[in-house]
Order: C-alpha cells, then structure tokens, then sequence
C-alpha cells in the first residue's frame, strides 16, 4: 500500500525525482524511465506533462 503523502509538498517531489536525474548524470543509472515506471506503480504520481518534461529533461 503506498504511504500517505498528504504532507508532501510538490517540491518534494520534485526533489525526490531530481535525485534521479543526478545519479543519471553522475552514470550511476542508465535511464530514469525504468525507475519512474517502478515509482509508478507503487503510488507515485506525476502529472502527464511533469513526467514528459522530465523524461526529455533527461534525454529520454
């Protein structure tokens, strides 16, 4: 079950979505496509348009 995120601000998000974006840039991930999906299916949640800015924010 996913946790409450009812406290969660969007820059939390942000943040949290950030951070792949980094380890994508630092090679410690190949793609953040395959880590969004899995965040995905646990509950994360972003809006159409956020996931397709950040996907080709990182080149995806």
């Amino acid at each position: 079950m996913p946790e409450d995120v009812s406290n969660t601000t969007p820059l939390q998000y942000l943040h949290q979505i950030g951070l792949l974006l980094k380890a994508k840039q630092a090679g410690l991930i190949d793609a953040v496509s395959t880590y969004v999906i899995g965040l995905e299916k646990v509950g994360f949640r972003l809006a159409p348009s956020t996931r397709q800015d950040f996907l080709l924010l990182s080149g995806e």
